[in-house]
């Protein structure tokens, strides 16, 4: 639902038509697509076999703008006013489209003895999404989110048991990005902006800045369930 009412257009010293948009569907159809991607990577042993280096590379490719919420028309509107005309003709549908994109991880195994191992890696989490209209009306409505590039660095031990193992490590994950486009404006409030529609918000700017610190714990417990089986030969 969307509604407008008794909002007064400075531009035209008028007050704008009342407008309510309805629209009720049941089994719309969800669409999501995953971007085709290649990997290429490589393994290190050094001579002693202690020491372990990992590198993999991983390709996305785009994908073309698609619905990923698909409503059909009609929308009920009240009043019916012809001079309404909505923004879209999918009201309830939700558009979505990515970029090409390149991440890598590099990683590393140090065995320090015959019952304890040391893991650490890096890896990048570059976005990929294209959909960066945050504070535009556009015509087609967007998926919103905040876009910004993730970094990941973890380290953690490796207890090796006769029958089982014991995996404990910490990841930290950071990433930061500024000059994006308000989500909405409520410092300097305009009851109506002709060129975008918007009422009682101010003119977005694009001034946003976000950042993200992520500390996570793990542990896992590995246990072999099959026994042990010698053969003669």
């Amino acid at each position: 639902m969307n509604s407008r009412s008794r909002i007064f257009d400075n531009s035209t010293q008028t007050f704008t038509a009342d407008q309510t948009s309805v629209d009720h569907q049941q089994k719309v159809r969800t669409t999501v697509k995953t971007p085709f991607s290649i990997s290429l990577g490589f393994q290190y042993t050094s001579a002693n076999f202690k020491n372990d280096l990992y590198f993999t590379v991983e390709y996305f490719a785009p994908v073309q703008l698609y619905a990923v919420v698909d409503a059909k028309p009609p929308i009920r509107r009240i009043p019916e006013l012809p001079a309404f005309n909505p923004s879209s003709e999918n009201f309830n549908s939700f558009f979505y489209s990515v970029d090409n994109v390149t991440n890598a991880a590099f990683g590393f195994k140090r065995k320090i003895s015959s019952k304890l191992l040391f893991l650490g890696g890096f890896r990048t989490d570059f976005n990929n999404s294209s959909s960066r209209e945050f504070g535009t009306v556009s015509e087609r409505p967007k998926v919103k989110q905040l876009h910004f590039n993730l970094y990941h660095l973890t380290g953690g031990l490796v207890i090796q048991l006769p029958r089982s193992a014991f995996v404990t490590g910490i990841q930290y994950t950071f990433g930061q990005t500024k000059d994006l486009d308000q989500l909405v404006n409520f410092g300097e409030p305009l009851e109506y902006i002709p060129a975008t529609g918007q009422s009682l918000e101010g003119i977005r700017e694009s001034n946003m800045n976000a950042s993200l610190n992520d500390l996570t714990l793990f542990f896992g417990v590995i246990v072999g369930l099959g026994g042990s089986k010698n053969q003669n030969q």
